[in-house]
């Protein structure tokens, strides 16, 4: 039996902006389940609108331990115009805050670092959203509520060049200079918190 997730939370958000909320689940499904993602309860696969699935092996921060798909969070404003991000929740209790973490604390956070990096540009790569983000217990607006003065912590995040002009990349990195900026798929990925890139690279010169 697959353990419970650990607080705090590690969540990674996909907002695509050209499928249906279904559509988008079961694609970011189909391909965590080539990657070895196991469902916890294949009954709900029978369900016609599907909204919470449990799993194992998707992200791997802590051995058998489960993992959640589901949508993020929608303001009711945004549901006449727009449509929820795919979430994706796994246990992050390797992200203590740093000013409390040991050394074998920062050994696990380095591992853990490596696994939600590899899984995150994974999906983006290989399913192409429109923009995602990595946190902490937060979650990725749709753009309505960003476009309204809803408030998201984006300093670890994926734009697709497929939506974003060239233009506004550039400019995302240069309001972000110092920190962590890879060419993932068809877009940019850019990180501030040094335990979601490779580099272990941090920057507070974020938005």
């Amino acid at each position: 039996m697959a353990k419970q997730m650990g607080a705090p939370f590690w969540e990674s958000g996909f907002y695509f902006h050209d499928l249906t909320e279904q559509e988008a689940l079961q694609k970011t499904l189909q391909h965590l389940m080539s990657g070895g993602a196991k469902i916890l309860d294949p009954v709900l696969l029978k369900q016609d609108n599907i909204q919470r699935i449990p799993l194992i092996h998707a992200v791997g921060t802590v051995t058998d331990t489960q993992e959640i798909l589901t949508f993020g969070t929608i303001s009711a404003a945004a549901k006449e115009h727009d449509h929820r991000s795919i979430a994706l929740y796994a246990d992050g209790t390797a992200f203590l805050p740093e000013e409390v973490m040991d050394k074998t604390d920062k050994e696990r956070a380095r591992r853990a670092a490596k696994t939600v990096y590899r899984t995150f540009k994974d999906i983006v790569q290989q399913t192409n959203p429109a923009y995602a983000a990595m946190f902490i217990e937060d979650y990725l607006p749709c753009p309505y509520d960003l476009a309204h003065g809803v408030y998201s912590s984006l300093s670890d995040f994926f734009l697709s060049s497929s939506v974003f002009s060239q233009e506004q990349i550039e400019a995302a990195k240069t309001t972000f200079v110092g920190a962590y900026i890879e060419d993932v798929g068809n877009g940019v990925f850019i990180s501030t918190y040094k335990y979601f890139n490779p580099a272990l690279k941090k920057s507070y010169n974020n938005a």
